[in-house]
Order: structure tokens, then C-alpha cells, then sequence
């Protein structure tokens, strides 16, 4: 009988050592630890080329919910130099759109409609991503992965995550993380092996009228391209007319504050 129990508990021992089988299981990553490190890697990186695939829904005037699909390019050459050019299409219209950032100013042009609009911004890349939600209504919806902290644009006080599990993204096997924070809730996938690269981010913006959200994809990460300052400068094209735009004021300020003539973007 105690050969029998000796050979049993050799048959468990060997169940739990074996590869494949078993052994301790390995701990699962920690969110921060992996979120931390994408931040890491991403602010090392002094030029960026992000591509991505965007899914954003959000209401309309009259409450109805809307999807806009579209495809996104964003060059950053840091610390004050960003172009970025969007096309999709919602149920309603088309886009495309060109922005450009030279450390000076921010230029928007449409090109769909033939108009662009232009404003003095602050000087530096972390702050102009600041700026540019307030003053224009103008959200960037990959700014997260573009400041030099990008940690510490997503984990906001009160923020919890944990570990959802491994899933593949454009053929990368990725770790999955699900955050709740106080005002938004948001999911990002992680590149498993190698550099902790972004693969995807999805974001629910859960204070906001009709819950908007956002899909974002990461299909290209090129963390040393071809920059030239001249991507940067934006020189208007024939046929297209300036228009003029509107300026928030500042947070916290009255509102009864009339807005300036310098600002929102169309």
C-alpha cells in the first residue's frame, strides 16, 4: 500500500513539474507594470509614426447614436512637431482631414470641404495635446499614446485594472488589461513578447451624454521613420479658403465670457 500511495504522489509531483502539464502556474502581468512599461517605451521613442483603425460612436443632435469608421496617420517629432492625417466616413459624411503642428501654430485642414483654420498653440507637444481638447472641441483620440507620459495621461487617481487575458491583435499575441476610472473605463492590449508595443485601445467615456466610444487599432508602429521638417509646415492648397474660428475660454471661467475670434477649428 505504501508503494502504491509512494508511486501516486510521484505521478502528482511529476503532473505538476511536467511541461505543458502543469507546474506552478506563472503569475499573470500586473496592469500597471505592463501599462507602465508601454509608457516607458513609447517615451523613448523621439520620432513616431503611428498608424491605427478607429471605431468611435457617439450621439448626434438629436440623440440617435452615430459611427464614424475611419483610418488614421500620426508622425510626431518631438518635442514640438506633430502631422496627422484622418479619413473615414460616417452615415452622415466623408472625411479627410489634415492637421499640423510646428511648435507655433495648429493648422486643420479640410479637405472635403476645402477649408482649414489655423491658431497660435501652446510651444511644446504635451501641452498643445492639452490645449487643443478645451480651446477647439478638438479631442485627439490617440493623444494618450503621444505625451511624453503616456501612464500618466491613462491612470488618472482612483483608476483600478486587472489582467483579462492573452488575445492576438493584427496577428501580435497580446496582453489584455481592463481599467475603471473615475470618469472613463478603458481597455488596452499590450504586446506580449519583445517591446511592450500598443495594440489597441478601447475607451468608454462613461460621464459624457450617450456613453461615447472609442476603437482604436494599432496597425503600424514605426518608433524611428523618415521625419523632415517640412512635413510639418502647412502651406495652403489652391481653391481653399481660410476660415475663421471660435475660441472656448479658458476652464473655470464665466459663462457669460464672450468666446474670442481665435480658436475652435471646424
Amino acid at each position: 500500500m505504501k508503494s502504491m500511495v509512494a508511486a501516486g504522489l510521484a505521478a502528482a509531483v511529476m503532473a505538476c513539474t511536467a511541461p505543458g502539464g502543469s507546474g506552478p502556474a506563472a503569475s499573470p502581468p500586473q496592469p500597471e507594470e505592463r501599462l507602465r512599461a508601454m509608457s516607458d517605451f513609447l517615451a523613448g521613442v523621439n520620432d513616431l509614426r503611428l498608424t491605427t483603425r478607429e471605431t468611435h460612436t457617439y450621439p448626434d443632435a438629436s440623440g440617435e447614436e452615430v459611427t464614424f469608421e475611419g483610418t488614421r496617420e500620426t508622425t510626431i517629432w518631438r518635442p514640438d512637431a506633430l502631422r496627422e492625417t484622418l479619413r473615414g466616413k460616417s452615415p452622415l459624411r466623408e472625411l479627410h482631414l489634415d492637421l499640423y503642428y510646428d511648435g507655433l501654430t495648429l493648422t486643420l485642414e479640410h479637405h472635403t470641404r476645402k477649408i482649414w483654420a489655423q491658431a497660435e498653440v501652446a510651444p511644446s507637444l504635451d501641452e498643445m495635446l492639452d490645449e487643443v481638447a478645451w480651446r477647439f472641441d478638438l479631442p485627439l483620440p490617440v493623444a494618450d499614446m503621444l505625451y511624453s507620459s503616456p501612464y500618466d495621461a491613462l491612470f488618472v487617481d482612483g483608476t483600478k485594472g486587472e489582467y483579462v487575458g492573452g488575445e492576438d491583435v493584427e496577428g501580435r499575441a497580446c496582453h489584455r488589461f481592463s481599467f475603471t476610472g473615475p470618469t472613463v473605463d478603458w481597455e488596452v492590449w499590450i504586446q506580449a513578447e519583445g517591446e511592450p508595443r500598443p495594440c489597441r485601445l478601447d475607451i468608454v467615456h462613461k460621464e459624457m451624454e450617450g456613453r461615447p466610444t472609442s476603437q482604436i487599432v494599432v496597425t503600424g508602429l514605426d518608433a524611428d521613420p523618415e521625419v523632415e521638417e517640412s512635413l510639418f509646415a502647412f502651406e495652403p492648397e489652391d481653391g481653399y479658403h481660410r476660415i475663421p474660428v471660435v475660441e472656448n475660454p479658458p476652464p473655470g471661467a464665466s459663462d457669460d465670457q464672450p468666446p474670442t475670434d481665435e480658436g475652435r477649428t471646424p
